[in-house]
């Protein structure tokens, strides 16, 4: 039996680790605009869409102790009834960023926004960060980013909802090492 996206028997509506979290709703009414750099924002708690609205962080694993190898994310989008839409004909452009908190104080209330980078090889990392196109109502996985309750947001610079959409969500869940 399931209530939304989190099954409800012996779980009685928490989410396990390996099920989808809702991390952001975006109102399709409102224009979109792209999220802003938000490594020019040092010093706020809070992280702010381009609407100026706050964007949860996410952690990776969702449940501490946990393992993870990474995340997958997907976008859906809901009609006005609730329901997901047909999939296809929708996009939006992303990029994942990690979110550090660290202070002189150990208080945790200077967070540092970064972008997120995976090793291209052996010998090197990369300079380029992670960064690209994702289609509505498809599972997008990068398995080399997380663990140890890493914090993160999806900077989003283009959304095209999908036809029917009043709200898109954005879904994620831990990857299992």
């Amino acid at each position: 039996m399931t209530d939304g996206l989190f099954s409800t028997g012996f779980g009685y509506g928490i989410p396990k680790y390996n099920e989808y979290i809702v991390a952001r709703t975006i109102d399709t009414s409102v224009p979109f605009a792209a999220d802003p750099d938000w490594r020019t924002t040092p010093g706020d708690l809070l992280l702010y869409d381009g609407q100026g609205e706050p964007v949860e962080r996410f952690q990776i694993p969702n449940l501490p102790g946990r393992p993870a190898g990474g995340l997958a994310f997907m976008f859906v989008g809901i009609d006005a009834d609730g329901n997901e839409v047909a999939p296809g004909g929708g996009s939006a452009d992303v990029e994942p960023m990690e979110v550090i908190s660290y202070s002189g104080d150990y208080n945790d209330f200077v967070p540092h926004v970064s972008s997120v980078c995976v090793a291209t090889n052996t010998a090197a990392l990369a300079t380029v960060p992670i960064a690209g196109t994702v289609d509505f109502n498809r599972v997008a996985r990068l398995p080399d980013i997380g663990g140890a309750q890493n914090q993160f947001v999806l900077r989003m610079t283009a959304l095209t909802p999908p036809a029917g959409a009043v709200v898109v969500r954005l879904l994620i869940k831990g990857l299992r090492t």
